[in-house]
């Protein structure tokens, strides 16, 4: 296997947004009480990027010695395998609002996983408080798919989009997408939806492929007024055989705006804004 090793210092690639973020004056929020609890933090000895190093490198001792301090008691065995550590990537990025620079490590692990691991420094300690695998259905498109940094709720704080695959065995594909945030060291989940899912139907007419999309919209913010994500949902019959190949339209079924609650630390159903927000989203 290919081993490639890449350390980057700043912004993590950021997908083109569908709606463009315009920075506005930083909302004054009152303090959060977040209705969610955080992700599990663990503490870890070294810092990340002598991780990344030990994980990347030649030597199985170094590697040994990574895999003890991400406390993967369990799979110490496989640090003995030169080719346990694909590709790798180390990022120095701010997600926060204060001036330390948090860590994000990204592994393919073996030939069929990728993992992305999240650091940050409290009060001297570094610790891992985001921890995310996609295995199932893995594709490298999946994997370049499935971290992606957004200015959602204000300019200088960032929404961590993570995307895993799902499905079963009459699903064709299915897309889970979830939003994170930071908060005093900590990860919360602020927002989740199936992004796409794609299920096996076989009606009279033959094999059929039901195509359900949850499209995810970022309206430009306005100064001082809440922050928004609006999601479209759309679905359509396909035959088998066009699936994936011929693009058809999408009949709108749905929308939603989600406004951020910076009490509870999540976005919440907004109905009310449907109005303002849906119109714009359901011709697209």
């Amino acid at each position: 296997m290919l081993k490639i090793t890449r350390v980057l210092t700043g912004l993590v690639a950021v997908v083109a947004a569908s709606a463009q973020y315009v920075a506005v004056g930083k909302p004054t929020y009152p303090e959060a009480s977040p209705a969610r609890r955080p992700e599990p933090a663990f503490r870890v000895t070294e810092e990340p990027s002598v991780i990344f190093q030990n994980l990347a490198g030649s030597s199985s001792a170094n590697r040994r010695r990574a895999f003890l301090d991400l406390g993967w008691k369990d799979q110490v065995e496989f640090a003995e395998d030169p080719h346990v550590i694909g590709d790798a990537r180390f990022d120095r990025v701010n997600l926060d609002d204060d001036p330390e620079m948090e860590a994000v490590l990204t592994l393919q692990v073996g030939r069929d996983r990728t993992q992305i691991l999240i650091f940050k420094k409290s009060e001297g300690q570094w610790w891992r408080i985001g921890d995310f695998l996609l295995w199932y259905m893995w594709t490298a498109s999946a994997a370049e798919r499935m971290l992606e940094l957004r200015n959602i709720v204000d300019f200088d704080h960032k929404d961590i989009v993570i995307r895993l695959t799902a499905g079963g065995s009459d699903i064709q594909k299915e897309i889970e997408l979830t939003m994170y945030r930071l908060y005093r060291g900590r990860l919360y989940r602020t927002f989740e939806t199936t992004e796409e899912f794609a299920l096996r139907r076989f009606p009279e007419a033959g094999e059929m492929i039901e195509d359900e999309r949850n499209d995810i919209y970022y309206p430009e913010q306005e100064q001082g007024k809440d922050a928004y994500i609006v999601v479209r949902r759309s679905k359509e019959m396909i035959p088998a055989a066009e699936w994936g190949i011929v693009e058809r339209s999408r009949k709108v079924i749905g929308c939603t705006p989600y406004r951020w609650d910076p009490i509870k630390y999540l976005f919440v159903a907004d109905r009310s804004a449907s109005v303002r927000f849906c119109q714009a989203v359901k011709g697209r």
